[in-house]
């Protein structure tokens, strides 16, 4: 929580009835171990709010290291939050959307211009996937992955794993470009040289060329 001088010591968010928001393995801050409880990953991977319901209050979306995306429901308001103690999988094919390479961290974003949030992520594999919102306005759908940018994983050029993504104008054209964080691991003269690089892929789709001639008009 924001204050005029700075930041008050963090707090743990908690469900309603005090429990850790896990999604299976988690750290125990009293036993001071890693214990395995009940969920639908080995760990949490990330936490994104998101009006999901469109109740006017913000939810979690949460996704996991084996890339599955859940949902929990912020039964209270939108300044009193309070998380329902259940995870509520992303309805998608099959029952659950998610993230085939792992490590699913969503930026919500609309794609392709429909007026509907979708999802896109980078992964445990490398590359970035997309998912298309076909669901409507407080009860979203999202389709199997399309593949953005497909992964290079471990290559002597490319890009690597573990990527990370921001979505964006980066080059003011009027389409969403992509800003790429990832890992990389060679080996060279018999050592393992591992660093981060950071990917701009610009668009170039047509949807670029009809907003460049609008402003032009």
């Amino acid at each position: 929580m924001g204050q005029a001088d700075g930041f008050q010591q963090p707090e743990m968010i908690r469900d309603k009835d005090g429990g850790l928001m896990h999604t299976g393995r988690y750290w125990d801050f009293d036993e001071k171990a890693h214990l395995q409880g009940d969920g639908p990953g080995q760990r949490l991977y990330s936490a994104v709010p998101f009006d999901i319901d469109e109740d006017g209050d913000l939810d979690l979306l949460i996704g996991t290291d084996s890339g599955g995306l859940h949902v929990r429901i912020n039964e209270g308001s939108k300044t009193k939050p309070v998380f329902a103690t259940q995870l509520t999988p992303l309805e998608g094919p099959g029952g659950e959307a998610g993230f085939s390479a792992g490590y699913a961290m969503p930026v919500l974003v609309d794609w392709n211009g429909d007026g509907l949030i979708d999802l896109v992520s980078g992964g445990k594999k490398g590359g970035v996937t997309w998912l298309l919102n076909t669901g409507e306005s407080g009860a979203p759908y999202f389709e199997t992955e399309t593949v953005l940018i497909p992964s290079s994983a471990m290559k002597s050029a490319g890009i690597g794993t573990r990527t990370q993504v921001a979505v964006g104008d980066y080059d003011g054209d009027g389409d969403l470009d992509l800003l790429v964080g990832d890992y990389e691991s060679n080996k060279v003269s018999g050592e393992y040289v591992r660093r981060g690089n950071v990917w701009l892929y610009r668009n170039s789709s047509a949807r670029a060329v009809e907003a460049s001639a609008k402003r032009a008009k």
